[in-house]
């Protein structure tokens, strides 16, 4: 008798009281279930992902913009949109440290537009947070230079909500003068907390 045999035998013997083929059905369904669960995990991971949709909180990004740019001692903070797949962005929402509603710009534009950015981009899309100075022209992003005419030097972005593959937007914090790289490098973990707050999915 091969192990094949003796295995169905002892299920077999084990199954003497109807109580005990119920078990023993349900036993066979999970370890099936969880066998399929196990060979298609790529496909269940990519299903999970592509049916969850963030959406931005403008009105919770509105109500805690003070409390934002006192904390970040910031004369600007933004919120926009994005359609990556279009490369495409939209800044929906903006304050300054006066209290004055504040938005650069209301045409759609580039997200990045030179290839000298992409090592900015996949920090971006790893969810880091990107900071850079406004130059002068040419400008190497449509909101550095809607931001460099306002006054503004640096800007710091991270992705909203800063979860890889359910990025819908960005939070964006300028200052007119730019802060020491040692208090830059603390507050980017406040901004990227911050992120966290201006979407649900």
């Amino acid at each position: 008798m091969d192990d094949r045999a003796r295995l169905i035998d002892r299920v077999l013997t084990f199954i003497d009281r109807p109580w005990k083929a119920v078990f023993t059905i349900f036993l066979i369904i999970i370890v099936g279930l969880g066998y399929a669960a196990w060979t298609e995990r790529a496909r269940i991971a990519e299903w999970i992902v592509s049916t969850e949709q963030a959406h931005l909180r403008v009105k919770v990004f509105d109500e805690k913009a003070a409390e934002l740019l006192a904390t970040l001692k910031a004369d600007d903070v933004v919120l926009a949109s994005l359609d990556l797949g279009r490369n495409e962005a939209t800044l929906v929402s903006g304050w300054d440290v006066s209290g004055r509603r504040f938005i650069p710009t209301t045409t759609k534009q580039q997200i990045f537009r030179n290839a000298t950015l992409i090592t900015e981009f996949v920090r971006f899309m790893h969810n880091e947070v990107v900071c850079r100075d406004t130059r002068d022209e040419p400008f190497e992003s449509e909101w550095e230079e809607a931001f460099s005419r306002t006054g503004l030097r640096r800007f710091c972005m991270v992705s909203v909500p800063p979860i890889i593959t359910l990025t819908v937007g960005a939070l964006i914090v300028a200052w007119k003068t730019p802060l020491p790289p040692v208090a830059e490098q603390d507050l980017a973990r406040v901004i990227q907390r911050a992120a966290l707050d201006f979407a649900s999915w």
